[in-house]
């Protein structure tokens, strides 16, 4: 309790008073949504248990506690964080953040990556997992008024679940992932948004592109966030096709050839439906507005 850290809230832009959660969603990429982010180190009790003294016991908790308080908030000072995220709670071993969704889908990636140095400098000659990773799920607003208690018990419930079924991994657009792969995500949101903005299509394609995805991905593999094999990888393949905007430009075919191996990867005979391609198209639909 005696380790201090300066509180770090979102201000408005003449730093005069606290960004409503409002003005935080109208920061946003896109659509206008705020959203609550929680982590929480895996397992970390455990770790504590299986301390040889009551000394390493201290040195762990202490050590754990320094990282939350100091990294979770010296990552809200960066650039593109300090005035579209919040911090509500931290920790000995978990926080919690509001603000743009956007800048906490950047937000958790960031968390993992500094997580995942600190144990390679503190806990890597130590035995077993616990404690080695965190898990971090993100609730969005379904709407900009909606209350702030529904959104943080929905990342509450989120995070229990990934918890208990896959530990170390990010959980967003109802699918959770590890946080390397957010970045094949990121590629398809890229791709499509450049459909958007440099060919100036309609984001409606996109909303159509996600219907087609669920339509593929069958019930347990959506609870499991497997990979999953398409039964019928032509009919896919045309439907996803068709909704994809078509033109003359090679640019353009390259960037719909891109797309198309993100959803279905690059073999027609072998066409997967992938975690991430679905949270990329979630990530794109949001960006467009839609």
């Amino acid at each position: 309790d005696a380790i201090l850290f300066p509180r770090r809230f979102a201000m408005d832009e003449d730093a005069t008073r606290l960004s409503s959660l409002a003005e935080l969603a109208q920061l946003s990429e896109g659509a206008p949504h705020w959203g609550v982010l929680r982590g929480d180190v895996d397992q970390f009790e455990s770790r504590l248990r299986t301390a040889g003294s009551i000394e390493e016991h201290i040195h762990l908790s202490i050590l754990l506690k320094k990282f939350i308080a100091g990294e979770i908030a010296f990552l809200c000072t960066l650039p593109e964080f300090w005035r579209r995220v919040t911090l509500l709670y931290r920790g000995g071993d978990d926080f919690i953040v509001a603000g743009s969704w956007d800048a906490l889908i950047g937000f958790a990636r960031e968390v993992h990556r500094v997580y995942d140095t600190f144990v390679e400098t503190n806990f890597a000659g130590m035995a077993g997992l616990e404690g080695k990773t965190i898990s971090v799920s993100l609730a969005i607003a379904p709407k900009i008024d909606a209350p702030l208690a529904s959104v943080y018990e929905e990342a509450a419930s989120s995070l229990r679940t990934v918890k208990a079924s896959e530990p170390g991994t990010l959980h967003l657009f109802g699918r959770s992932l590890e946080a390397k792969r957010l970045a094949d995500a990121e590629e398809l949101k890229s791709a499509l948004m450049r459909m958007v903005r440099e060919f100036g299509f309609s984001g409606d394609f996109i909303h159509d592109l996600a219907a087609v995805y669920r339509e593929a991905s069958s019930a347990l593999a959506a609870r499991r966030g497997r990979t999953v094999r398409v039964e019928k990888p032509w009919r896919t393949y045309m439907q996803v096709s068709r909704v994809l905007p078509q033109g003359r430009s090679k640019e353009l075919a390259n960037i719909r050839n891109t797309v198309i191996a993100h959803l279905l990867g690059r073999r027609t005979a072998g066409m997967k439906l992938r975690p991430s391609s679905r949270v990329g198209l979630e990530w794109a639909r949001l960006a467009a507005g839609s």
